[in-house]
């Protein structure tokens, strides 16, 4: 028998039920949907969410809380018999969109700043994208997650020079070298270097000395305080004098 995939709307809320062994919600999710659907409520009918003869949500237990929260209705499809193991296989076969994928989106879409991105991607393959993200875009500007939410929605804009992205590409492959690569570089490290080359005390010549003389002292970094830190660490090795205040 086929499969009746017709999709209907509602605005009762209260009928919809979530299944119980279903996943956790992320209200960063939500969050993030919401303004997804504020920009373009039609995601909700192009999207349908998933339930089955009970009501039970098996997929979409995201889109109908940001939804309801903004008064949307609910467009859902029904298919009778499916439960949690349907939701679980589900996510499994889901394959959610990574910056590159964006970036490929809204190059072809004509935009000059992910077309750029995308020719770094290519000519420098050992750069994740999170850290060319870094060195394209204003330290003194963003912070993590607002550049990443940027990025997806569109709204990315690159703040530097051309030579300086070149520059600072070419300190980091240095670096990968002298520490033997063996350290990934962190993005919390970039935005930390970019914003220690903001202090004009800071000389990038004594830092990659001291680092090429003392390449032990590179560890990994996850917050950018920790990433000022380690560059202060480092770079005021074997000085008594003029040293540096980075945090």
């Amino acid at each position: 028998m086929a499969l009746d995939t017709s999709t209907h709307h509602s605005k009762n809320y209260e009928k919809f039920k979530f299944l119980i062994n279903n996943r956790q919600t992320a209200r960063t999710h939500i969050n993030r949907l919401k303004d997804a659907i504020t920009r373009n409520p039609a995601i909700l009918a192009v999207q349908p969410i998933l339930v089955n003869e009970n009501m039970e949500i098996i997929d979409g237990q995201h889109r109908f809380t940001a939804a309801s929260e903004l008064g949307l209705p609910i467009h859902y499809t029904m298919v009778k018999g499916v439960g949690i193991e349907t939701a679980r296989d589900m996510n499994v076969l889901q394959r959610r969109w990574h910056m590159d994928d964006y970036a490929y989106s809204y190059a072809k879409a004509g935009n000059v700043n992910y077309k750029a991105y995308n020719q770094y991607r290519r000519e420098q393959p050992g750069v994740s994208g999170s850290i060319l993200l870094c060195v394209m875009s204003d330290p003194t500007n963003k912070r993590g997650q607002s550049m990443s939410n940027d990025f997806r929605t569109g709204k990315f804009v690159i703040e530097r020079d051309q030579a300086d992205i070149e520059d600072m590409l070419e300190k980091l492959r240095n670096i990968k070298l002298v520490t033997s690569g063996e350290i990934p570089l962190s993005r919390a490290f970039v935005q930390a270097l970019l914003l220690a080359e903001q202090n004009e005390d800071f000389k990038y010549a004594d830092f990659f000395a001291n680092l090429k003389s003392k390449p032990d002292m590179f560890h990994r970094v996850s917050v950018v305080r920790d990433g000022l830190r380690l560059v202060e660490d480092i770079y005021n090795v074997k000085k008594s004098t003029n040293l540096i205040r980075l945090y």
